[in-house]
């Protein structure tokens, strides 16, 4: 499960950020089911799910995928000439089985300059892994902790400059270190405009719960949907109206229709796994109810048994409008002075108990709104007509 997140120097975000998922006052294992991320345009909600996905991929393809002429994926802020000097800095906190892992690196496009993992197996941290880049061509320097099993030394010759340690250890075998790089493999699924949200294959589809779950979500949206139908590699829909049925290729479906249908199976892992999930504009192509039933059953303990987390972002505010739901869950984006993105919760704020918090957010009372002239002022300022 995922405990904290934070990110520095990135695209928009200029000074380090940080997503808490830990719930305050309760035991440690308590971690929040989901995280809610509201702003106005270009404000940097996306930005911060694409972080992830960089730290991901750096962390999944630097020791494999990626050749030595291939520049790690960070963009610094560019809106900073010093922050384009300096490296990016990831760092993120989970709870594996009963243990606590701190791992963080921080990373230009030609070298990773530092990478730290931390690993609370009792009540004290054990520093297992230290790196610090040398400031000339020389060989990066390392530290272990005894804690910390295998053929370290062989490992550390066999790291490259923009290869994370962890990665290259856990391809050659290291038991320790694979729990955390498991997880960014196995439970880390990211649904972004430059992530691929494709159908599983067909074994998925073969389970026999898959199938229905999917088409209870798709009958949510359009009542008349019967069926939904694996054939070949294809996907038909089968509606029924007065008595007659049609049968309708996905593709041929709404565009609504065709997003649910594409969500649903990263849902329905997530659910089943206990995984995290980050969904960019949850909402987009849907309506605001079948938004809030994508969110309702990581709310519930009874559907989420094994402690899933959604980190989503949105514009809708419908799932917001209930008094019940809780603050810590919703966060919201914003430009500081300095143009970069700031990220804080709703609780960070002066909101009240009780209060409906989509009325309090358009009354501008938690920040993060649009800064919208009126509309006379629209009018004075930008021409509609195309003669000079």
């Amino acid at each position: 499960m995922l405990i904290e997140y934070s990110v520095a120097n990135f695209a928009s975000i200029h000074g380090e950020q940080r997503l808490a998922m830990l719930e305050p006052k309760t035991p440690s294992s308590e971690t929040r089911p989901c995280a809610l991320i509201y702003g106005p345009n270009a404000s940097g909600k996306t930005t911060i799910l694409q972080s992830i996905a960089s730290m991901r991929r750096i962390v999944l393809e630097s020791a494999t995928r990626m050749n030595l002429s291939d520049p790690l994926p960070v963009i610094p802020f560019c809106l900073d000439k010093d922050a384009m000097k300096e490296p990016t800095r990831f760092e993120i906190t989970l709870l594996l089985e009963g243990t606590r892992y701190r791992y963080g690196f921080s990373a230009t496009t030609g070298h990773i300059v530092s990478e730290d993992l931390f690993v609370n197996e009792t009540r004290r941290a054990q520093h297992w892994i230290g790196r610090r880049a040398a400031h000339d061509n020389g060989p990066d320097s390392f530290t272990f902790s005894p804690a910390l099993k295998g053929a370290k030394d062989a490992w550390k010759k066999l790291t490259r400059k923009g290869t994370l340690f962890l990665s290259t250890a856990v391809s050659f075998n290291s038991r320790q270190l694979t729990r955390v790089h498991a997880w960014f493999y196995k439970s880390l699924d990211l649904v972004l405009p430059s992530e691929s949200d494709q159908t599983p294959d067909s074994t998925w589809w073969n389970t026999d719960t898959h199938t229905p779950r999917v088409l209870a979500f798709l009958q949510m949206a359009d009542p008349s949907i019967a069926d939904l139908i694996h054939d070949d590699g294809r996907f038909l829909i089968r509606h029924k109206n007065a008595g007659s049925t049609m049968l309708l290729d996905v593709r041929s479906e709404s565009e609504g229709i065709q997003r649910l249908f594409r969500l649903v199976p990263h849902i329905i892992e997530a659910l089943d796994k206990g995984g995290m999930l980050g969904i960019d504009e949850l909402d987009r192509n849907l309506h605001p109810l079948i938004a809030e039933a994508i969110i309702g059953p990581f709310l519930d303990k009874k559907t989420n048994k094994y402690g899933a987390q959604l980190i989503a972002t949105l514009h809708n505010t419908y799932p917001i409008k209930n008094k019940g739901l809780d603050r810590n869950l919703v966060w919201f984006t914003e430009k500081d002075a300095s143009q970069g993105t700031r990220l804080y919760p709703l609780s960070d704020t002066a909101a009240r108990n009780n209060e409906v918090m989509e009325k309090s957010y358009f009354e501008g009372r938690y920040g993060a709104m649009p800064q919208l002239k009126t509309s006379s002022q629209n009018r004075e300022e930008v021409r509609y007509d195309t003669n000079p």
